[in-house]
């Protein structure tokens, strides 16, 4: 009787939140927010109660848009294969053979050069920024079009108490997502900050399945800076020549696949086995070869012309100080973020601000991490590069080591000047930090102690790092323990 007496309120306690959650009260106002094949960010009504949103889960192929039914539904079955041509521009790859939008998805060019599958949030790479503001209730509806994978979608950051089922870790916190059926998650939109979700079965993330997720603050309309999350934010991803798993098999084969070649094509030439790179401080990085990296879902890959790619623009107007978000959805490798001729000032990490730390020149970012910085558009009207690059070093010489320039770009664009597409790409500012022993560089989030005094560059590390808003004291975790919680 004892064990019914304690078990029935906790089963009601349960109960009661889940109906709480699954059917909120018709009170409160709801905003379903549009989102879909052409909207690369979703924005919810600040004054809502509820932001609900849609998200169709899709297996497309790069290089090719898809029709769209009536009813709002990808066909990944009605393909129409595309490329870039020499003024950067989309075209069919067949003159007979179109789709228009917007009654099609575009196509995902990637780095101009892959083509190959990829998981899709509503057609696209990386998917929608899905914007809501603090404590707010989030409802996603995800829709998997797959026709043989399972899937989950983590909601990276969110703390998600109460409510961990939401959490989407496969096999954990949820049964995957079944081939041809819905879920709808649910959860507290907390922290705020910027976030992202991603697929968090096998190799989801990496195959392209991941997007910003941003809650933004109830209490910072004193800032000094425009906050657009919609035009604002950056994710990043190291782009593979195959999907996951087909990479997983090669990387664990008896010989040397890693080399250019059609990747149908069995081996020829008897090669060393790939040992990995290493970083400037001479710690081992990657075991398989950097192939392309990728800002917002486009990208350049180092055997295509500037004229043949597509890179993501992100438009400031001089004189103003914006916030900028940054998203680390890589798989494997970690970056150093620059944006030629600016300083940066970080004011953010994973979510939470923190004291400031200003003329910053590089920000490196690892996976799952988030960083916000704060930039003053205070250069000339132009179009400047923004450059993200791996760790890796060429070891064959010494401090300081040349880079293997394995990279991802984009633009900054200053209302103004030229429109910038894939002729003038190469003409953007791509000045990089100049480091001297008088006038050294400020790196942001060094994953070891310092450079090389050679480099010139001082390390800001995560330990240094302090919080704008101490937490109080009383809402510390301590280690201590008490016997009479663990024993009820």
């Amino acid at each position: 009787m004892m064990v019914t007496s304690r078990l029935v309120p906790s089963l009601w306690a349960v109960l009661t939140l889940f109906c709480l959650i699954a059917d909120p009260v018709q009170s409160q106002v709801v905003d379903y927010v549009a989102c879909d094949h052409t909207t690369t960010s979703c924005q919810c009504d600040p004054d809502a109660d509820v932001c609900e949103f849609n998200l169709q889960v899709s297996y497309l192929q790069t290089f090719t848009r898809y029709r769209v039914t009536p009813e709002g539904e990808i066909d990944d079955l009605d393909g129409y294969i595309y490329t870039i041509n020499d003024s950067g521009m989309i075209e069919p790859f067949q003159s007979d053979q179109t789709c228009d939008l917007p009654g099609c998805t575009e196509a995902a060019t990637v780095d101009g050069k892959t083509f190959r599958p990829y998981f899709s949030f509503n057609g696209h790479i990386a998917g929608p920024t899905l914007i809501v503001t603090a404590d707010q209730t989030i409802i996603v509806n995800v829709k998997s079009t797959l026709r043989a994978h399972g899937i989950t979608i983590h909601w990276h950051g969110m703390f998600l108490r109460n409510t961990p089922w939401m959490d989407g870790t496969g096999y954990i916190s949820q049964c995957p997502i079944n081939p041809g059926t819905s879920f709808r998650y649910i959860f507290r939109a907390a922290p705020s900050g910027t976030h992202f979700y991603h697929g968090h079965i096998q190799g989801e993330t990496a195959d392209g399945l991941l997007g910003a997720l941003v809650i933004r603050e109830r209490d910072n309309d004193d800032a000094d800076y425009f906050d657009l999350p919609d035009q604002h934010t950056i994710v990043l991803q190291d782009w593979w020549r195959q999907p996951f798993l087909s990479m997983f098999a090669l990387q664990h084969s008896i010989f040397e696949t890693f080399y250019p070649q059609d990747v149908s094509e069995l081996p020829q030439v008897q090669r060393d086995r790939y040992n990995g790179s290493i970083g400037p401080d001479e710690t081992d990085l990657g075991i398989i070869p950097f192939h392309s990296g990728l800002i917002n879902g486009m990208g350049r890959h180092r055997d295509v012309p500037y004229a043949r790619s597509r890179l993501a623009s992100f438009e400031v107007q001089r004189g103003n100080r914006y916030r900028f978000r940054l998203v680390g959805g890589q798989s494997l490798y970690a970056f150093k973020l620059s944006i030629a001729g600016h300083k940066l000032s970080v004011i953010a990490a994973d979510g939470f601000f923190i004291q400031p730390v200003e003329q910053v020149d590089y920000i490196i970012i690892h996976s799952g991490e988030r960083y916000d910085f704060v930039l003053d558009a205070d250069q000339p009207i132009g179009n400047y590069r923004i450059l993200a690059e791996t760790l890796e070093i060429d070891d064959s010489g010494s401090p300081p080591y040349a880079s293997l320039n394995n990279i991802a770009e984009a633009i900054l664009h200053y209302t103004g000047a030229d429109t910038p597409v894939g002729p003038n790409y190469a003409d953007a500012n791509s000045e990089t930090p100049t480091c001297t022993p008088a006038n050294p560089c400020r790196a942001f989030n060094c994953p070891f102690m310092d450079f090389h005094e050679s480099y010139n560059t001082i390390c800001t590390r995560v330990g240094d790092l302090r919080l704008l808003n101490p937490t109080p004291a009383d809402e510390l975790p301590t280690s201590d323990t008490d016997d009479d919680v663990l024993q009820t």
